[in-house]
């Protein structure tokens, strides 16, 4: 038997039921989590492998620039890359500060950019040093040189896949020689050279022509030692040996242009600082094929043998002593005799 409730108690009962069951629904909802959004790998910043530094230019142009760094003390990771045809730029790591980039850019009147390069594609730079006088090749198998270096040289040497060139010998390395050549030489003639390089403002100020620019970029450089009448000490000699297209067309009569498009040579002793004191120069009208340091006697400057070429039909050897720039001795050499040629030396009292 069931409980009955007045009509009035009745509904009063059925709307309390109603609210307790309906309660949960006056709770205030929870707030939401924010949505953490979804990052891909492609959304991701994704640093390049590399960064170029310069616009491309020729390995010999672009082994100056990396020189300029190395001079500074900046080219710490920097390394040669292919950039356009057989053109190459300087390139650094993508992970390198992008202050730090900026700044090395900034030097070449470029913005960094991103190089899309294969690390197997790399060349490296480094400094080196020629022993004796070597020969310099334009290419690994030919039989007769483009130049000779003279001994003591100092050259930037590039390892790696040279662009447009075959893959070089083991027993070869390619060097730029000049700010405008480069080519092959054998590799054991090379050493590592950690000193400074001197720029050729003081040998251009010596020479009695008015194209110093030829002779500038066309200047090898050479660490030697040499005496200028006491002891021996560090100096630097510069020769600029190049031959120029239009020799045979320069003016003989014209003393102003005299020499304009043949060789040059100058001794100068230096300190640790690559400064370069007084030294000697020797401005010559026709190429000059070869140039060693010799010792002199005891308390006397040392001597320069010069080895000159006028045409395919004329090679004389000269000795100068520093500080004088009249031979003390003249040898005629046998002509198309191929060099390096023996230096010459004053004979034995």
């Amino acid at each position: 038997m069931g409980l009955e409730y007045p009509p009035g108690m009745r509904t009063l009962l059925l709307v309390s039921l109603s609210v307790l069951c309906g309660c949960h629904s006056c709770d205030p909802a929870p707030e939401a989590e924010p949505a953490t959004p979804s990052i891909t790998h492609e959304q991701a910043p994704r640093t390049p492998a590399y960064l170029r530094l310069a616009s491309g230019l020729d390995p010999v142009h672009t082994l100056n620039r990396w020189l300029l760094l190395e001079q500074a003390g900046d080219a710490q990771g920097v390394l040669l890359a292919p950039y356009l045809a057989g053109d190459v730029t300087l390139v650094v790591p993508g992970a390198t500060p992008a202050a730090h980039v900026q700044e090395l850019a900034t030097r070449f009147g470029a913005e960094a950019e991103p190089l899309d390069v294969q690390p197997s594609q790399l060349l490296r730079p480094s400094l080196q040093q020629a022993g004796a006088a070597t020969r310099v090749f334009a290419a690994p198998g030919d039989a007769h040189a483009m130049r000779i270096l003279p001994a003591h040289a100092i050259v930037i040497r590039l390892d790696g896949p040279l662009p447009g060139a075959g893959e070089t010998p083991a027993e070869f390395a390619w060097v730029a020689v000049t700010r405008t050549d480069g080519g092959y030489v054998r590799a054991d003639a090379l050493t590592a050279y950690e000193g400074c390089v001197p720029t050729a403002e003081r040998f251009l100020a010596d020479l009695p022509i008015s194209d110093g620019h030829s002779h500038e970029v066309r200047a090898t450089v050479s660490r030697v030692r040499a005496s200028f009448g006491d002891e021996l000490q560090d100096a630097f000699l510069f020769a600029s040996q190049d031959r120029h297209e239009d020799e045979e067309e320069e003016d003989e009569e014209d003393e102003e242009a005299e020499g304009k498009h043949g060789g040059a040579v100058g001794l100068y002793p230096t300190d640790a600082r690559c400064q370069l004191a007084e030294g000697f120069a020797l401005s010559f009208g026709h190429v000059v094929e070869q140039v060693d340091v010799v010792p002199g006697a005891v308390d006397e400057p040392s001597l320069l043998s010069v080895v000159l070429s006028e045409g395919e039909q004329e090679l004389d050897a000269k000795l100068y002593r520093v500080g004088t720039p009249e031979p003390l001795l003249e040898r005629e050499l046998a002509a198309g005799a191929a060099g390096p040629w023996p230096a010459l030396s004053l004979p034995s009292p």
